[in-house]
């Protein structure tokens, strides 16, 4: 299980219900920790004190049965996924339960493995959205007035969100795009095929050491544009990862290195190596644009990772990128 699994609570006051359910949670691949309960009222207390991000309840319950709960629930936690579970083909009920409550999804008892599987994967997906969207919402003002462009991601690279720098770069960038359907993409078949290659390499291992989490276009060059890769949430397989990026105007002026030295309160000499860095250069192209040696230039870095408290290449990128735009 890893740092922050995804926490479902599940309610009912069947116990053998219950421990069905349970059980049927064990064989879900996932970053999960599961929550049972078959008191809706504890479930509820439960919820308020520390929000589940997915409820899955029983509909047919006392005081307070499932649309009940989930009203109560989702009225104080409305970014949680709730999932409602059904012993009947009620549609009537089905039906309260989508338009009354906005439930997620309504699944019949006993659920199967593989439609809960692909129900909760579902469910994830949709958490991050809402959670990235909450972000863009929270951020927005902030994000806009950035001269880098911003753009946040869903799971399957369509764009939730793009701040003004961005959009520009995606209508006329020649690089960038949106397709129709929102989904981001390069200019050529080619680059879309290792843009995304990027992607899935973020979500399925994350951001590594060294600059593995930096895209520069072209691959080889001077680059026109460098994105730094911000990770949102991934689960154990990485399916789920939704994520940001901070993209370069190649029309904006490079930072200066005093400008960089300064925001980040470094030395002259290491400010020369971060700019090349923050290019998408790699360290040993940054080291000999700086006129030093590449493993003076790995020292400069190392002490700047300590004065500004970032651990890898692709977030330094990021903070020279965001701090002197």
């Amino acid at each position: 299980m890893g740092a922050n699994p995804i926490r479902i609570l599940c309610v009912d006051d069947d116990p053998f219900s219950l421990e069905q359910l349970r059980r049927a949670l064990t064989q879900v691949r996932g970053d999960f920790f599961a929550r049972c309960l078959d008191s809706p009222r504890q479930a509820l207390a439960s919820h308020l004190e520390r929000p589940a991000d997915i409820v899955i309840s029983d509909l047919r319950m006392d005081e307070p049965n499932g649309i009940e709960l989930i009203a109560q629930m989702s009225a104080a936690e409305p970014d949680s996924i709730y999932i409602l579970l059904s012993g009947d083909a009620d549609l009537e009920a089905a039906l309260a339960a989508v338009n009354e409550i906005e439930a997620f999804r309504f699944l019949l008892k006993p659920v199967d493995g593989q439609l809960l599987q692909l129900t909760l994967d579902a469910a994830v997906a949709e958490l991050n959205l809402r959670r990235l969207r909450r972000i863009s919402m929270l951020s927005h003002s902030a994000i806009q007035r950035l001269r880098a462009g911003v753009i946040f991601l869903s799971p399957d690279f369509r764009v939730v969100f793009a701040n003004e720098p961005a959009q520009e770069i995606l209508r006329d960038s020649g690089v960038f795009e949106m397709a129709w359907d929102g989904a981001l993409r390069a200019a050529t078949a080619n680059e879309t095929r290792r843009l995304h290659d990027f992607l899935r390499a973020l979500q399925s291992a994350g951001e590594t050491e060294g600059d593995g989490a930096v895209y520069r276009f072209p691959a080889a060059g001077p680059a026109r544009y460098v994105a730094a890769s911000i990770r949102y949430h991934c689960g154990e397989h990485g399916a789920d990862g939704s994520f940001s990026l901070v993209l370069r105007d190649p029309k904006l002026a490079r930072a200066s290195e005093e400008a960089i030295a300064t925001a980040l309160s470094i030395l002259p000499s290491e400010a020369k190596v971060v700019r090349g860095v923050a290019d998408g250069l790699s360290v040993e192209e940054a080291a000999s644009e700086a006129g030093v040696s590449v493993s003076t230039a790995r020292t400069y870095l190392k002490n700047v990772f300590l004065k500004t408290g970032v651990s890898r290449q692709s977030e330094l990128v990021r903070l020279v990128m965001l701090t002197t735009a």
